[in-house]
């Protein structure tokens, strides 16, 4: 057995220990029951979702013979780092909104993280940006806040 991709491999092992832990978390709760789920269930299908998916990630991982080494740099590889340094400025955005939300409020760090995607990371145009940024901001909120009845932080705009 060869590994094609050890970073995929290394991925799916993490993925499959999430997975496992967030199981067996799961398991000492209190699953289902006459009124529906209870805070066990929801736990434990994510969890065993995620142990799938890791079983996936890590049987693509490996192969029965190495794949052909091209010692040039392939338009394949510079699309995988500019991918990484993608994905790696949303890991950054999203663990900003986190720490920013509760501060500044749901509907003012829900735009900033919007405009900074659309615009920055995705490249779109001003008219796009602004349309799906404030109509997606606006809906959630709405939904959220007068829908549904779940707090948001107001943050700066306590008196809106």
């Amino acid at each position: 057995m060869f590994i094609r991709n050890p970073k995929d491999l290394a991925s799916g092992l993490f993925l499959l220990a999430v997975g496992i832990l967030l199981t067996l978390q799961a398991l000492p709760l209190s699953l289902w029951t006459r009124a529906g789920p209870e805070a066990g269930f929801f736990p434990l299908i994510i969890g065993i979702i995620i142990m799938g998916f890791s079983f996936i990630l890590i049987g693509c991982s490996l192969g029965s013979a190495p794949a052909p080494r091209d010692e040039k740099i392939s338009e394949a590889q510079v699309k995988r780092s500019a991918g990484f340094y993608k994905a790696l400025s949303y890991a950054i955005l999203m663990l900003a909104y986190g720490l920013l939300v509760e501060r500044l409020g749901f509907l003012l760090v829900s735009a900033a993280l919007l405009l900074l995607i659309l615009k920055w990371l995705e490249k779109q145009n001003w008219r796009r940006t602004l349309l799906v940024g404030f109509s997606s901001i606006l809906s959630g909120y709405f939904l959220f806040k007068f829908l549904l009845g779940v707090p948001l932080p107001a943050g700066l705009l306590k008196w809106w």
